[in-house]
């Protein structure tokens, strides 16, 4: 989304070392359904967190504190991880029931730091479009007047409505009620008061979600006043404040019991704070109903057309326009050094050997090898990403197993393995003897044919570690082809 005209970042280095941001993310997207949080689902080839942080990191700023529901580290793990910006460090804390106390817990991992900010941007997970030149605007903005957010003008005209039990004397349904008072026994009752003219969609704006009241259904909303529309501004994010400041102010909310803030600036005005509006952008939509989703591809696809090349560097990250390629085709390359003790295993297969291999897991390295090779073919991080040295989890697994792990992963990705050649290169043992065991293990291991598995065994002809016969490396290459 951004194009070559506007400031690549809010400034460079040193210029953003003191800005954070805070992102929340662990709402449970009733709104938009689908079961799954919002912030997971694809949009444009990536998740759409992905796209907020990405936003975030092409403005320069640093850092960032993700607020999770415990329950989504799975798809965090899985689904944003991969799209994850290099030049910026992200931390995940606990989020709340409300985001309130997602934005609370944030800020106090950000206070308990040895560097805490001096200035915080306040973005929502669910705005993936936001451009760098928005992010400079309101940063600048907050470090002139301390507090500062970004705005367009309504369009629309917005009505203020009463309690849904409070009925307007002159309502037709009311002088209904009054006329039925004295009407004759089988005269037809005056019509009621007419229903939404969209289905599902509320008369009001008291917030309610459209699916959760069926027509004819529930209360009936009744205008109290019109405002006046030139006095009003729809609010976006990033936020931009005086960190201490809006520290300050969620935690005198917190001892207060103060609740029901749905953004940061409405916290502040609460204690009197002056907050300073910036123009903000008609494309920074916050996907909140599922036509929203639509809208956005629209927005990417737009930015697209009018600049590949702005739109590969953009907030968003690089866009998936054209067509799924009909084969992708990854690289692995592993290697482990000699241990004595150890078990020897390759491709599945127990090798009798001297010496094993050293290695968290069973240091296979020709599943290992083959399973980055095929994660390289989805795009995706290697072994080490999924499977943690440190991680108790793998202690001595069988990569036979982990092999199992990587297929599905590939799948839940859209993508199949198609194709797998290995080559080991030892000079101890002799492997010849076992290569066609491990070429069934293997193609076993990944769900193939054994004739789309290839395993070659060779030496090094003394040359380097394996010549010196300090351990074994394997190279592979893998075929993936997009799952039906």
């Amino acid at each position: 989304m951004t194009g070559r005209d506007e400031p690549a970042a809010v400034g460079a280095g040193e210029a953003l070392a003191d800005v954070a941001a805070v992102v929340p993310a662990a709402g449970r997207s009733v709104r938009v359904g689908g079961g799954v949080n919002k912030v997971f689902r694809e949009l444009g080839g990536r998740p759409v967190l992905a796209h907020a942080l990405a936003a975030l990191a092409a403005a320069g700023v640093p850092r960032a504190v993700v607020a999770l529901r415990g329950a989504d580290r799975p798809l965090w793990q899985e689904r944003v991880t991969p799209w994850l910006p290099a030049r910026m460090a992200v931390d995940l804390v606990e989020g709340g029931e409300e985001r309130q106390d997602s934005v609370y817990a944030a800020l106090a991992h950000l206070a308990a730091g040895s560097r805490p900010p001096r200035w915080v941007l306040v973005h929502d997970a669910a705005r993936p479009l936001a451009r760098p030149a928005l992010v400079a605007r309101v940063l600048a903005a907050a470090r002139r007047y301390g507090a500062a957010v970004p705005a367009v003008p309504v369009g629309d005209t917005i009505k203020a409505v009463a309690a849904a039990d409070v009925e307007p004397a002159g309502s037709t349904s009311a002088a209904a009620g009054a006329a039925d008072e004295g009407r004759r026994p089988g005269a037809p009752a005056a019509p009621a008061a007419p229903e939404s003219p969209q289905p599902g969609v509320p008369t009001g704006g008291s917030g309610a979600e459209p699916d959760a009241v069926p027509p004819g259904e529930g209360p009936v909303e009744w205008v109290a006043a019109t405002l006046p529309r030139h006095r009003l501004r729809a609010v976006q994010t990033p936020q931009g404040f005086d960190f201490q400041r809006l520290w300050a102010a969620h935690q005198q909310a917190r001892r207060h019991g103060w609740r029901g803030f749905t953004d940061d600036a409405s916290l502040l005005e609460r204690l009197g704070v002056p907050v300073a509006l910036v123009p903000g952008d008609p494309a920074n939509l916050k996907l909140t109903w599922p036509t929203d989703f639509a809208v956005a591809e629209h927005w990417l696809d737009a930015a697209a057309s009018a600049s590949p090349a702005a739109a590969a560097e953009g907030a968003g990250g690089p866009r998936d326009t054209g067509p799924v390629p009909s084969f992708r085709i990854g690289l692995g390359y592993d290697v482990h050094r000699f241990a004595a003790g150890r078990p020897l295993v390759l491709g599945g297969v127990p090798i009798p050997a001297e010496r094993g291999l050293a290695g968290h897991s069973d240091a296979d390295v020709v599943l290992h090898a083959a399973m980055d090779a095929l994660l390289g073919a989805a795009g995706l991080p290697d072994i080490g990403h999924w499977f943690p040295p440190g991680d108790p989890r793998w202690a001595g697994a069988a990569s036979t197993a982990l092999a199992a792990e990587v297929v599905a992963l590939l799948h839940r990705h859209g993508w199949q393995p198609a194709q797998v050649d290995v080559t080991v290169v030892a000079e101890e043992p002799r492997l010849a003897p076992f290569v066609e065991a491990m070429r069934r293990s293997v193609a076993g291991a990944l769900g193939l044919p054994p004739t789309q598995v290839g395993i070659k065994a060779t030496t090094n002809e003394g040359l380097g570690f394996p010549g010196r016969r300090e351990g074994i490396a394997a190279l592979a290459v893998a075929l993936i082809t997009p799952r039906p």
